[in-house]
């Protein structure tokens, strides 16, 4: 609310009384604003200028704001209470990052002569023969494919091989059977005439003692060995004159 002061110049007589009279009682003012006090009426934001300067105020028939109107002490009080301010705090608006850009790396491409040289480096350790080596050449084959067709290779290579073994197994000769082959090579050692029998033959060279302790080994008997202060000492058969 502000209060304005008339000239008492003759030429401001005839407006004076068209406000006084109502025919024009509309004000239009402008001035800086040192605060504004924001609030909603439902989905409508208002705002309104709770401290502000005057510099110029007009009279004019149509305002732009219907609510700018004269008074007089005639006037009931129409005033508008305006609520204190309140404050915002101002939450602070952290910057984002920018993205850094990512570089453009164009593809080298791999020349034919080099896929043509690692085919060979993977041939040679897996002794493939230069006919494979070659079939992959002429088809053009990348080092992918190189690397997969070299190992199609290796199992075609390493296919199982069914080895058949004919396993004997030697039974140990009963004790029935010792003495027989015994006596047999007994009687072919004194008899050069007589030929023993396979199993008989491999006996011819064993001594009595050996064939002793053969045959008690295959009746399962326990053998204890004399001590040599217990054996009879040995002489020499007596000669007859």
């Amino acid at each position: 609310m502000a209060t304005i002061r008339f000239s008492d110049r003759p030429d401001v007589e005839p407006f004076w009384r068209d406000i006084v009279a109502g025919v024009v009682r509309h004000v239009s003012v402008s001035g800086p604003v040192q605060h504004w006090v924001e609030s909603r009426q439902g989905s409508v934001r208002i705002r309104h200028a709770a401290r502000w300067t005057p510099l110029e105020i007009s009279f004019v028939p149509i305002p732009a704001d219907p609510g700018a109107t004269t008074r007089s002490f005639l006037m009931p009080d129409t005033a508008i209470t305006v609520p204190p301010p309140v404050l915002v705090p101002e939450v602070p608006v952290r910057p984002q990052p920018v993205p850094m850009p990512i570089p453009y790396i164009p593809e080298v491409p791999i020349r034919r002569s080099e896929t043509n040289a690692a085919i060979r480096s993977i041939a040679r350790p897996l002794d493939l023969p230069q006919s494979w080596i070659d079939g992959q050449i002429d088809a053009d084959v990348e080092l992918d494919g190189a690397k997969r067709n070299a190992l199609d290779e290796l199992m075609k290579r390493s296919t199982a091989r069914v080895q058949t073994m004919t396993v004997l197994t030697t039974l140990d000769p009963s004790p029935a059977d010792l003495v027989r082959q015994y006596g047999e090579a007994l009687y072919a050692r004194i008899t050069p005439a007589h030929t023993p029998s396979d199993p008989a033959r491999q006996y011819i060279h064993d001594s009595p003692a050996a064939m002793a302790g053969r045959l008690l080994v295959a009746r399962r008997e326990t053998i204890f060995p004399l001590p040599r202060s217990s054996r009879a000492p040995c002489r020499p058969p007596a000669t007859s004159r």
